[in-house]
């Protein structure tokens, strides 16, 4: 029997499989609340709000597949600028996308987003991705 190290790319394999679980965490932790409000009968005890701990696992995730892809990179500021570019390009499209979709519905029908925050969501800092004490 021989215990060879796995590949890179069988290593990154895991780490993505690390990042599907952490999604399912926090599709769990949602689903709890979800069920809280909505169901007369609960099947998740409160055990599901560790389902949180799925948002933390998945930006260690990220950092380290950002760290990964740009360690071997040179080119100082410019390589730097030209990674956020692409990020942002990926990142931002799509949540403006499903955030004008969400305030679509806000506008009308009301009751069917945000009802469970306590106050509405600044949709300036929301649609920013900027930092904020309410939930986006």
């Amino acid at each position: 029997m021989s215990l060879k190290t796995p590949t890179m790319t069988a290593r990154l394999a895991n780490i993505q499989s690390l990042r599907g679980i952490a999604a399912l965490l926090v599709v769990l932790s949602h689903l709890l609340i979800i069920e809280q409000k909505y169901s007369p009968d609960q099947i998740l005890g409160p055990w599901a709000e560790f389902g949180w701990v799925g948002v933390d696992i998945f930006f260690v995730i990220s950092g380290f597949i950002m760290v990964y892809v740009t360690q071997r990179s040179k080119g100082g500021a410019p390589a730097a600028i030209r990674f956020l570019s692409a990020r942002i390009s990926r990142i931002y499209p799509l949540y403006w996308l499903i955030s004008a979709a969400i305030l679509c519905v806000y506008f009308w029908q009301p009751g069917l987003v945000f009802s469970s925050q306590a106050q509405m969501p600044d949709l300036i800092k929301s649609f920013l991705l900027w930092p904020d004490n309410i939930p986006p």
